[in-house]
This record gives C-alpha cells, sequence and structure tokens, in this order.
C-alpha cells in the first residue's frame, strides 16, 4: 500500500519476480481504505533509529519523540 503508484507498481513487479504474489495498493492509507486486511506491512527510511532488543524479544524503535514497539 503506498500512494504512489510507480512504488506499488515497481513493488509489485519485483516482488512477483521473486515468485511471491501480495495484494498491493496504491491508495493513500490516511482515509478509508479500500476492503478489510488481516495484515499490513509498513516500512519507512530514516536517516537514523535507535533499536533496542528486550530479553523476551520485543524490539524498541526509538527517533527523536516517535517510538515504537514489535514483537
Amino acid at each position: 500500500m503506498d500512494v504512489d503508484p510507480y512504488l506499488t507498481t515497481t513493488a509489485t513487479a519485483r516482488i512477483a519476480s521473486l515468485g511471491m504474489f501480495p495484494r498491493m495498493i496504491t491508495c493513500d492509507a490516511t482515509g478509508p481504505l479500500p476492503g478489510k486486511f488481516d495484515r499490513t506491512v509498513s516500512l519507512l527510511a530514516l536517516a537514523r533509529m535507535n533499536v533496542t532488543v528486550t530479553p523476551d524479544g520485543v524490539c524498541h524503535f526509538t527517533r527523536g519523540r516517535w517510538s515504537a514497539d514489535y514483537g
């Protein structure tokens, strides 16, 4: 899912070349989504990010005032 049709088209072709065919959608995720999803993958690029992994395997990502946990 991305707002840029070039990115979704390019990602679809590259992932298909690996034999995988996930559903790719071009839309603005800040508004209503075109359908229901059991999961989404969220990617972003940052110049620098701090990552801490707790003993139970939870990853904690921070950058300035922003933070997220996974695990």
